[in-house]
């Protein structure tokens, strides 16, 4: 499934930084609204304080995926539920990421990637290797 294979990723980038810890679905932040999210993946420094310590946000979408694509209508609505989320966190500066196991492109796609741009958002298509990879990339400058 999808999840496990992000999950897994993140745990083998984080093996060798012991000052850093991932959360999945467990730490809270307070958005811009009051409210206070759980985001689906948050990784923070063991050593300071929750509003120093939070290095990564991530949202991951169709979690359950494997193989079998929705119709365009449930994508999309994955993607505005995932853009107003972290769009209430717009005020948390550290790399902020949607993780989704492939992205619709194409003349008549909605650009969601300039859409997630808007909020500081970086699109991740799991499909893509060259995607993933610049994200082992950044996890490892954390």
């Amino acid at each position: 499934m999808f999840k496990e294979e992000v999950w897994e990723f993140i745990t083998e980038c984080l093996k060798n930084k012991p000052l850093l810890e991932s959360h999945f679905g467990t730490f809270p932040l307070q958005g811009v609204s009051g409210n206070r999210w759980r985001p689906d993946i948050v990784i923070v420094s063991t050593q300071l304080r929750v509003i120093d310590g939070v290095k990564l946000i991530a949202e991951m979408k169709m979690q359950d995926y494997e193989g079998k694509r929705p119709t365009l209508n449930t994508y999309k609505e994955h993607m505005w539920r995932a853009y107003a989320r972290l769009g209430d966190m717009k005020d948390w500066q550290v790399p902020k990421y949607v993780f989704f196991p492939y992205l619709v492109e194409g003349k008549r796609a909605f650009d969601f990637n300039a859409y997630f741009r808007t909020i500081d958002v970086i699109l991740l298509d799991w499909s893509k290797t060259e995607h993933v990879e610049k994200l082992k990339k950044r996890i490892h400058k954390l």
